[in-house]
């Protein structure tokens, strides 16, 4: 992805674009559409590619944060 990553089991399941500063985790295709269509969140799609299981937050919500780390880590920990 060209940014730091969080890592489970080998898999990636969180970063933050250092440019931006926005979060940046891997959901269930349901639950980023959710968050999408909600506006909390925009697609992450970098170089023009849309990536469906992963979302950008913007701000620094640290409730949010902690939440969608914790959504993000146990959707990649199945």
């Amino acid at each position: 992805m060209g940014f730091p990553c969080l890592r489970l089991k080998g898999a990636f399941f969180a970063s933050q674009d250092d440019r931006s500063k926005e979060l940046i985790v891997k959901l269930d295709r349901a639950r980023v559409a959710e968050l999408v269509n909600t506006g909390i969140g925009k697609p992450f799609a970098p170089n023009g590619r849309v990536f469906k299981e992963w979302v950008m937050i913007a701000g620094t919500d640290e409730d949010l944060w902690r939440h969608l780390l914790s959504e993000a880590r146990a959707f990649c920990d199945v």
